[in-house]
């Protein structure tokens, strides 16, 4: 059985730009609290991920947009963000990397030093 893929974001508008930029093939990776990785944001997010493994990315209303499959899962931090998660990100830099997920997640109280999943993929075509 194939599994659904979510962006860690309740936010519709975020959502739909996310998945945009995937489709577009410059987003090829995200990342999320590592505290997440057994705790589904919505009813399609069927975490935890492996590697090899492939997924059908929905966005908030459960539509299926792509197929992709999950190339590196690891582990990492706001501080020790490396250059492949920035860059797969669609970040310019680490530095604003950090910028936007701080902003995107002061709310929930995340510092450089929380521990966080970080996810890349390929994708595969359309779901």
């Amino acid at each position: 059985m194939t599994k659904n893929f979510a962006y860690w974001s309740d936010d519709p508008p975020m959502v739909r730009k996310l998945v945009g930029l995937t489709r577009e093939g410059r987003k090829l990776a995200t990342v999320r609290p590592a505290s997440s990785w057994l705790a589904p944001i919505t009813q399609w997010d069927d975490v935890p991920y492996t590697e090899g493994e492939e997924a059908v990315l929905r966005d908030l209303d459960g539509t299926a947009h792509l197929r992709v499959r999950f190339t590196d899962i690891y582990g990492t931090t706001l501080n020790t963000i490396p250059e492949k998660l920035w860059r797969d990100e669609f970040e310019p830099s680490a530095e604003e990397f950090r910028r936007v997920h701080h902003v995107a997640w002061d709310p929930l109280g995340i510092t450089g030093d929380t521990p966080l999943m970080a996810i890349h993929f390929e994708v595969l075509g359309p779901a």
